[in-house]
């Protein structure tokens, strides 16, 4: 485009601007287009499911593992619930004791 056209052109759509701050605006313009083209392409990820990286500081806590020794009863197991005997054993002094040795009767 020759010059003199341009700045008829210019002078039209600007008034009395100059043609660099004609062409200022013209690239501000594309950059404006672009960036919303770009937010566009992201409301689309996000309806489909993509919410962005995870966020850091967001994981799930690990799960409580009860703490609980063999001979041990009727105290906490570090997750809410009490430490109890197993099978046949009984809880006598918080310790798991198997019923003949509380009878007296284990053979040797």
């Amino acid at each position: 485009m020759e010059a003199t056209k341009f700045d008829r052109l210019a002078m039209s759509v600007a008034g009395k601007r100059s043609r660099r701050d004609v062409l200022k605006g013209i690239l501000g313009l594309a950059a404006a287009a672009s960036v919303g083209a770009v937010v566009v392409d992201g409301a689309d990820a996000a309806r489909r499911g993509f919410s962005g990286p995870p966020v850091p500081g967001k994981t799930p806590p690990a799960p409580c593992v009860p703490d609980c020794s063999e001979d041990i009863c009727e105290l906490s197991d570090g997750c809410g619930g009490m430490c109890v005997c197993q099978g046949t054993d009984t809880c006598v002094d918080f310790e798991c004791k198997a019923e003949c040795v509380i009878t007296g009767l284990c053979a040797e």
